[in-house]
Order: structure tokens, then sequence, then C-alpha cells
């Protein structure tokens, strides 16, 4: 329900926000805190299931044609085609609109409507290099694509990033003056990261017995999460002949190549893939976990660095479990000496000795459990996401 003397944005994306989990389920949720300041106007791909309606927080929902599932078909064609749809949704966009985007192309439409909408983006990686590791190499596409990016960035009047790599980017690279930026990091929705959900109907479908230690991925199974990292660890453990079960959540381009790595390199009874899980059915899954791994690919292997600020690394904050990482994420920064997360340096030896570490130390398990979901609480609700939103694009005006 609009509600009178409140300011509006417009959020366009091509993201499926409703029934997706990850990135469409932190959108939906970042929007949906931020709703509580201010009226929100949807702009999106697929519509929402009744469930999602009756719990409408939205004032006003329009569709387009538009989704981030044919990224992989980019080419120059498509590129004609997405724009000029773009420009058709601006059609039922009011004059002087704040416009509030995750997607790089949407902003570039003040090239044609000058002064018309201000445009807020929210940027969360640097789409020709996502690209890059997609599989994209012909240079000319990248190189259009980079200048774009750019040219969007630079018609934004706000842009809000969740890493500080990505912010250095845009000051040292795009030319994005820093008052233009704010760093807002994710966040994570606690009544459904409950840390006392009990699951013992889950355990014994999965074959866990209670004093099985679970060691736990959730993602998809991209190249820059690093999974191959992972499976290097857990050699490392069987070869010393330490006590696991790997419990790998979710679904992907790589998940085939990495099952048969793992038949043909790791004891199978020690493996257990789920495949894709829901958003509402994730917590569940956490709940079975006593240590969370993340390994990202890029540290590892020297290249461009790792940016990004995982989403997993809150949902398994707010669910008291312990997690190794490496020592680069842009969320280890933000920690104080009494860190709640352990990392190693980039190397896979590290990685797997703190891993055995607490396999073995059931006391600093819990410790770091409860340090993490203090953390949360007390800086990574979606609510806190939302004020530091909210005062960004509205208050500093």
């Amino acid at each position: 329900m609009k509600k009178k003397n409140r300011s509006q944005i417009w959020f366009i994306t091509l993201t499926d926000i409703f029934h997706s989990a990850g990135y469409g389920a932190a959108r939906k949720n970042r929007m949906q805190a931020l709703s509580k300041y201010i009226d929100i106007h949807l702009f999106i791909p697929f519509y929402p299931t009744n469930q999602f309606i009756k719990k409408s927080w939205f004032s006003s929902i329009r569709f387009h044609s538009l989704t981030d599932s044919i990224e992989d078909k980019w080419n120059l064609s498509w590129l004609f085609k997405y724009y000029t749809t773009i420009l058709r949704i601006f059609n039922d966009v009011p004059k002087h609109s704040i416009i509030y985007t995750d997607s790089f192309f949407i902003p570039l439409s003040k090239l044609i409507f000058r002064n018309r909408y201000q445009f807020i983006f929210d940027y969360h990686g640097i789409w020709y290099k996502q690209l890059y590791e997609k599989g994209y190499r012909n240079k000319f596409f990248l190189h259009f694509i980079k200048l774009l990016e750019h040219k969007s960035l630079k018609m934004c009047s706000k842009i809000i990033c969740i890493d500080r790599k990505i912010i250095d980017h845009l000051i040292n690279v795009v030319n994005i003056s820093p008052s233009s930026i704010k760093h807002i990091s994710n966040g994570v929705d606690l009544q459904h990261f409950n840390k006392d959900i009990k699951t013992k109907s889950l355990r014994k479908a999965l074959n866990i017995l209670e004093n099985d230690i679970v060691l736990f991925f959730s993602g998809s199974f991209r190249p820059w999460h690093g999974i191959d990292n992972l499976i290097e660890v857990l050699k490392i453990l069987s070869f010393h002949n330490i006590k696991y079960k790997m419990l790998f959540v979710g679904d992907g381009p790589d998940r085939k190549r990495i099952e048969m790595r793992c038949k043909n390199e790791l004891p199978n009874s020690n493996i257990i893939f789920t495949g894709q899980v829901s958003y509402d059915d994730l917590p569940k899954y956490i709940s079975l976990a006593d240590i969370c791994l993340y390994f990202p690919k890029d540290i590892a292997n020297n290249s461009r660095g790792y940016y990004g600020d995982p989403l997993k690394f809150y949902e398994w904050m707010a669910m008291n479990k312990a997690i190794v990482t490496i020592n680069a994420t842009d969320l280890v920064y933000r920690f104080s000496k009494e860190s709640p997360i352990l990392t190693a340096n980039s190397t896979i030896k590290s990685f797997a000795e703190l891993v055995k570490h607490l396999i073995n130390d059931d006391k600093e398990r819990k410790d770091l459990g409860k340090k993490g979901f203090e953390y949360v609480c007390c800086n990574n609700t979606w609510d806190m996401t939302a004020k530091k939103i909210y005062d960004f694009i509205i208050n500093s005006n």
C-alpha cells in the first residue's frame, strides 16, 4: 500500500527475485526491507505466485520480457533487442522518477532521456570480466561491453557497491567520484535463516549420522566459486584418514564435472550432492553443517583477485556455523581481531590444516558459530542494509 508523503523508486531488474535463491533472493530481501522507508515500484521479468502477492510489500508491479537467463547468449543482435525492450519499459515510468537497477544497460537510457530520470546502480561485479570468466574470448565484443559499462556507470548519480575492490575499480579505472559511491554490504533474514531449525528427517534421508562431521558448501557450481579447490582440500583430509561428510548444495554448469572428480578421487561414501535447493528449504540443509567452506578460485590462481560479498557467509553465520575461507574476501577485511571466520592463506595445504583443526575442536567450532551469529545480528540484517541505502539515495540528496 502506497503511503502519503513518502519517496518512491522504480526497481528495474532482469532477475527473478520472487522464485530464485542466491542473488535473486538477495534483491528481493533488499527491496522488501527498503519498502519500510520508501514506496517500491517493481519492473520484473516473472509474475510472482499468489503466496508473494498476499504478502505484497511493493506499491505496484509491471512486467517485461527480458530475463538474466539469456545472458549466456549475449551478442550484438541480442544487445540491440535488449536495449529496444528497455526503452519500451520507460514508457511506463513517470518522468523524474528515481530508477534503482542492477542491470548496467538501463542507465544508458539517459543518452536518450537526458535528465528525465535519476539512476541508482546497485553494482555487484565488473561485467566484462564476468563475461570473460564465462568463456567469452572475443576481444572486440568484450571491449565493446567494457565501454558500455563504463558509460553506464558515469550516467548514474549514485552507485552502491558490496565490495571495496569494486569501489577502487570505479574510482581508479572508471573515474567515478568517490562522493557518488557507497559501500553497503549484503544482509540476511534472521527469521528465515533460523539457527534453531532442527531437521532429523533430512539428516536421515541424506544418510548423515548424528556424530558425523559435516563439511558444507552452498552455491552455484561455477568456476569462480573454487569447488575444485575444495576437492583438493578433501583429498588431503582423506589422505590423513580424517573422517568427514561433505555436503554440496546447489547446481550449475560445472556440477557433472565436479561429481565425476569426486567419484574418481574421493571416497564416495563421504560426498553428498543435493542438486538445486529452493530458498525456502536452504536453511534446513545449512542446519546440518558443522563447518562451512569457501575457497574462491581467483586467489588460488593469482589472477585478478577476488571480489564480492558472498551472501552465503551471512546465511551461514546467522545459523551459528563455523566458517573457513581465504583471507582476501572483502568480508574478512571488516572483521576485528576476534573474527568469527577462520581464514587461511591462498594455499590448499593451509586451508586443509584449518579444516582439520576445526574438525578436531568442537569447542572452537561452537565459539566461531556464536561469534558469527552475534556479528550479523549487530551488523548485517536486511533492515540495517535498507536503512543505509535509504540514507544514501534519499537523505543525502
